[in-house]
């Protein structure tokens, strides 16, 4: 390296070292220069003195010339300077080193207490010096309050400020008097009364129509009327010149509803609020809050909130150029918010509600409250970031969200919104009224309260309904008070009123224990006798479906079977509004289940058709299977084995004494003396009596689906039973039509026909002379043959109870084997052969008479099974699907959504279709 090169690296390497030291350098001198500045022990102390209010100048010019009066002397005074702060009332400052020093000085002046002399600590000295930017108050635009007059505590906005005349003009809501006439309207013993103290007018614009009808003078002056020396706006606002020391600036929060006062519309609203600056009060900030700068030199800029020290908020900004906190006066922040943050109303009128924020404008915000699910529009002073979620209890402690209150002795409410000093109530009428809470006459529980809804059933606090009529028609909610005939019924899909809304009892249906389909309802609601249908047989029909048990309408007096082995399991709820909920069956019935859900605690009633078994893990193990009695099932019906001939043997019943029905003595019906308990006396006894569509006998299931196996007898003529032999058909050439029909039944070599159970056939009948008192006397119709499809027999058919000998209807039922068709998927119910294949889902292969070949996946094996044991299979949405039944049967087509027991079906002519989901059949290709 040359002489040249080591002379450039030195310099290179000490001049980059020398220039990095001096700017440390420098940036430490700074910072010790400015330390410097700060008093020190070493410094002269600073001593307040209290003095007399109104002559501190005096008493600071007095203490000067002593100080150099004695300056030139022996003794001169050892105070170093003297303070006088503008504005400080009662108080002086005067610097030395001793206390001594300053008593001496003040020595002699009486306007001095000598006895409150004290320090000033160190620490505080330089706030003593600080200057404080003076921010006035009074700007167009700010709002304030009178001091006095009439419009003492009113609220007014400032129009322009004149200090050099000490007054201010401002803009106000007037209060004149429309009840006292003037000018020629005046009457003359209204002239010479004496003048009395009236109550002060209330607020109200000015209406120029209403000033000329009491007899008022109004001029104008270009855009404003002058009415008796005052200036109103053709908005109605008063205008007036007011003296600064009349008026409250300092503090003033108006009201939203004030604010609401002095706009015309909407959007004068938002722009005056963007446009408004309201001075926030203290200690409405607190530590972790986000807020914007709105006043000087840094507007604009945000950042959270450190501490605050009173006036003083100390603010921690992201920028990363502005190292350390910022000071800032409470006046020059606002807070600053974020859609979507959860936030909480510490003041106003929603005073405790809490809620998300959805919009953000320049001075207010809109927040979706968590309870009422309600937009509300609140200040940004108003609300502060919070987790929690209100608990909807009113700040009196005495109402609680959605409670059911008394507003008078015949009216009843739902509490729908809370305020900090009202209520609002939804009546039974389904109007919303505001009202204060000492005026309610207290809350009323509706605990055990029960209506009846459209079809009879028993509804109660907690139950999930539809509404089928009325103004809330095609709504779905849960029932959260009963009052008499009106339900106050919640929904999360109505936004109104905090999700609540009123109906009438008989408005609605029960969801989860519907027994009927539209098609059922419509003939429940057309019979003649529909109305008087018995709870103790509600299928309203025949023989329930095979797979399938009917719902009891009654569950009261009513004799239906409890099922205890299902009691205790867990299920989940697979079908129906509740879909997906897990809980334990507390109770079990033929059809539906009492469910005690794990999320709510609550108990419902579910049909046993939606319900699946769980496993230990969790995993579905089964479907819950339809309940079965160990009794005879029918062991009470009449007539008994002659196909709805009643009576059999001539028109005499019973025919061997009183012994109807014949296996229980003289007990009619088997229950007791309720015969029907409910329905009037009709025989045959499961249906309607009017219904063409369904066979009400013979009334006995037939014995291939009875676990419980028996042999029917007849009763002798002195009381007992007969042997235990078959029943045959009987003692005449009757049984029926005379010749009894070969092969017999599955299990029994002497079984004749009219142990089977008939399947709701076509065939008509028709009553001739019968009556709502008698046993119908049936004549057999020329309406032709039905198939039995039980086991592989055929035999003819009896009539069935008409009205009319018109053509059939054909009535679904899970015997008949009309609907069942190739690659359709079904489900085994009831198969006695090998129980094991009960609840398999199946493929139909092909189908041979009442029997068809179904192939079960899960076994990957072919079975031939009876068609009275085969469901058709629920879809799903997306699935293929057959029409089975209605209007549009053996139509096929796409499930396109699903809703509740209803499916939205488009067919291959697309068309769209609303079908019971029992009327479908899922295919597979």
């Amino acid at each position: 390296m040359t002489e040249d090169e080591i002379n450039q690296y030195f310099k290179n390497k000490y001049s980059r070292s020398y220039n990095t030291s001096a700017s440390i350098d420098e940036s430490i001198y700074d910072d010790i220069t400015q330390k410097g500045l700060l008093p020190c022990a070493s410094d002269p102390n600073l001593w307040y003195i209290k003095c007399r209010i109104g002559e501190e100048k005096t008493t600071g010019m007095l203490l000067m010339r002593k100080f150099l009066a004695y300056q030139n002397t022996e003794n001169p005074l050892l105070i170093k300077s003297i303070i006088v702060k503008e504005g400080l009332k009662g108080m002086i400052y005067i610097e030395a080193y001793k206390m001594p020093h300053v008593m001496r000085a003040i020595e002699g002046v009486s306007t001095l207490y000598k006895n409150n002399v004290r320090m000033v600590p160190i620490k505080e000295t330089p706030d003593v010096f600080k200057v404080i930017k003076d921010t006035s108050a009074l700007k167009p635009g700010v709002f304030v309050r009178v001091k006095r007059s009439v419009y003492k505590d009113d609220i007014a906005q400032v129009d322009w400020v004149d200090l050099s005349q000490k007054s201010i003009h401002l803009k106000l809501i007037p209060r004149i008097d429309y009840t006292r006439m003037r000018g020629a309207m005046r009457s003359a013993g209204e002239t010479d009364a004496p003048k009395k103290r009236k109550a002060r007018p209330p607020a109200k614009l000015f209406d120029l129509d209403a000033v000329r009808a009491i007899g008022g003078e109004v001029g104008k002056d270009g855009e404003f009327y002058v009415f008796e020396g005052n200036r109103y706006s053709r908005q109605g606002f008063l205008y007036k010149s007011m003296a600064i020391s009349a008026v409250e600036a300092n503090n003033v929060k108006p009201s939203l509803a004030e604010l609401e006062k002095f706009q015309v519309g909407v959007d004068d609203l938002k722009s005056e609020l963007a446009n408004t600056l309201v001075r926030e009060q203290h200690g409405q900030f607190v530590t972790g809050d986000v807020v914007e700068v709105v006043e000087g030199e840094l507007s604009n800029l945000r950042g959270k909130v450190t501490s605050v020290d009173g006036d003083t908020i100390h603010v921690q900004t992201a920028i990363p150029e502005l190292k350390g906190t910022l000071k800032f006066n409470a006046h020059e922040l606002r807070k600053h918010f974020v859609v979507g943050d959860h936030v909480k109303v510490i003041s106003g009128r929603y005073e405790g509600d809490t809620g998300l924020i959805v919009s953000v404008s320049s001075n207010y915000v809109i927040l979706m409250t968590d309870l009422s699910m309600s937009e509300i529009q609140v200040l940004p002073k108003d609300v502060q970031l919070c987790r929690d979620v209100s608990t909807g209890v009113h700040s009196s402690g005495t109402f609680q969200y959605h409670d059911l209150v008394m507003i008078d002795a015949e009216t009843v409410g739902v509490i729908v919104q809370m305020e900090r000093e009202y209520l609002h109530v939804l009546n039974q009428n389904g109007k919303v009224v505001r009202m204060k809470h000492q005026s309610l006459y207290g809350k009323k529980s509706s605990k055990y309260a029960v209506a009846l809804d459209c079809e009879g059933n028993n509804i109660g606090v907690g139950d999930v309904l539809k509404v089928i009529d009325g103004p809330n028609k095609g709504l779905q909610g849960e029932v959260k008070h009963l009052y008499r005939s009106y339900l106050f019924m919640y929904s999360t899909t109505h936004h109104k009123d905090g999700g609540m809304f009123v109906c009438r009892a008989r408005h609605v249906l029960t969801l989860g224990l519907n027994t009927f389909g539209e098609e059922g309802r419509k003939e429940y609601s057309s019979s003649p006798r529909g109305v008087l249908r018995s709870p103790m047989h509600p299928s309203g029909g025949g023989a329930a479906p095979r797979g399938q048990m009917s719902t009891p309408y009654y569950i009261g007096r009513g004799r239906v079977c409890r099922d205890y082995g299902a009691i205790g399991k867990s299920v989940r709820i697979i079908k129906g509004p509740m879909k997906g909920y897990h809980g334990m069956v507390k109770d079990a019935t033929e059809s539906t289940a009492q469910v005690e859900l794990h999320a709510t605690c609550k108990t419902i009633s579910v049909e046993r058709s939606h319900l699946e078994v769980l496993s230990g893990n969790g995993e579905p193990s089964q479907a819950f299977q339809p309940y079965k009695s160990m009794r005879p099932p029918d062991g009470s019906q009449t007539p008994y084995a002659d196909m709805g001939k009643t009576p059999r043997y001539g028109p005499h019943t019973p025919m061997y004494g009183s012994q109807t029905p014949m296996h229980e003595g003289g007990r009619t019906p088997y229950y007791g003396s309720q015969t029907p308990m409910h329905d009037g006396s009709r025989t045959p006894s499961h249906a309607n009596a009017w219904d063409p569509t369904v066979p009400n006998t013979p009334a006995r299931r037939g014995i291939p689906d009875d676990d419980f196996e028996y042999e029917a007898s007849p009763v002798t003529k002195y009381g007992g039973p007969a042997s235990v032999s078959p029943a045959t058909p009987g003692y005449s050439v009757d049984t029926p039509l005379g010749v009894p029909y070969t092969p017999g039944d599955l299990f029994s070599e002497n079984s004749s026909p009219f142990l089977m159970q008939s399947a709701n056939s076509p065939l008509l009948g028709s009553y001739a002379g019968s009556s709502v008192g008698e046993s119908p006397s049936l004549q057999p119709s020329t309406s032709g043959l039905s198939l039995f499809s039980t086991g592989s027999r055929t035999s003819l058919s009896t009539p069935s109870s008409s009205i009319t000998s018109d053509s059939p209807k054909l009535s679904f039922d899970g015997n008949l084997g009309e609907w069942v068709e190739p690659n359709m998927e079904v489900v085994i119910r009831d198969y006695p052969v090998d129980r094991m294949l009960n609840g398999r889902v199946g493929v139909v292969q092909a189908v041979t008479g009442d029997s068809c070949t179904v192939f079960i996946p899960s076994l990957e094996k072919a079975v031939s099974v009876y068609v009275e044991h085969l469901e058709p299979s629920k879809p799903l949405q997306g699935d293929k699907v057959k029409i089975i039944r209605g209007e549009d049967v053996d139509s096929t087509g796409l499930v396109i959504s699903i809703d509740g027991v209803e499916g939205v079906v488009k067919t291959d002519s697309d068309e769209i279709r609303l079908v019971n989901m029992a009327f479908l059949c899922k295919m597979v290709s």
